[in-house]
């Protein structure tokens, strides 16, 4: 095995198929390029709001799609309702700046919950566990920390 393989990056899996749906650009942009050093995890699509993040997800048939939770339109939670009515499989995890948004993440379907401040240290790790917890149950909201 080469230096940075880990037994779980084998050749033959694909990366997990993540959206973005931020509508603060800067932050977006940051977390795409912090993801995009993961090869584990493949970027198919940013969208600045829920109604463009929804549309991306569905054609690009997303496995996780990490989601602020306050945006112009449609709020993140009521677009995780949306999503998982859409695509049932779909893993989503809700960001958040503050702390108090778990129990509705959780009410709406999400997987996880993250504050952002969060973010740096465990993104990638929860998009894993939410891609593992899709090929099982998601919509007793297993895996939901917060």
């Amino acid at each position: 095995m080469l230096p940075g393989q880990g037994a779980e990056a084998l050749p033959s899996e694909s990366p997990i198929r993540v959206v973005l749906v931020d509508d603060h650009r800067l932050f977006a942009d940051a977390l795409t390029l912090l993801l995009e050093r993961d090869d584990r995890v493949a970027i198919v699509g940013t969208a600045p709001n829920a109604e463009h993040g929804i549309d991306l997800a569905v054609a690009h048939d997303a496995q996780v799609v990490v989601m602020d939770v306050s945006m112009p339109g449609i709020d993140g939670l009521e677009a995780t309702r949306r999503l998982r009515e859409l695509m049932p499989d779909v893993a989503v995890i809700i960001l958040s700046g503050a702390a108090d948004y778990a129990d509705a993440a959780r009410a709406a379907g999400a997987a996880d919950y993250l504050t952002k401040g969060r973010i740096h240290d465990e993104v990638v790790e929860a998009i894993l566990s939410a891609a593992g917890h899709h090929a099982d149950d998601l919509a007793g909201g297993h895996g939901l920390s917060g």
